[in-house]
């Protein structure tokens, strides 16, 4: 996001990209399941949004599942 601002006015597109909190394997995947974290594929989905211009109107923040939070 630091870049964002030096880059502001060339017409480049950055986000700062949060999946949330995941089930994933960095940690006891089955128990991070149970306490509620939900599939890696809900992240995915939100960085696919990004990728697939669903989040143009939050250039320069960082946006997920959440919002987007200014930066």
């Amino acid at each position: 996001m630091v870049e964002y601002h030096k880059r502001e006015g060339q017409h480049i597109k950055m986000w700062g990209g949060d999946p949330g909190w995941l089930a994933t394997d960095l940690a006891n995947k089955e128990a991070m399941q149970k306490l509620g974290a939900p599939h890696t594929s809900v992240g995915g989905n939100e960085m696919t949004g990004i990728i697939k211009c669903e989040r143009d109107e939050d250039v320069g923040k960082v946006v997920g599942r959440y919002g987007a939070q200014k930066w």
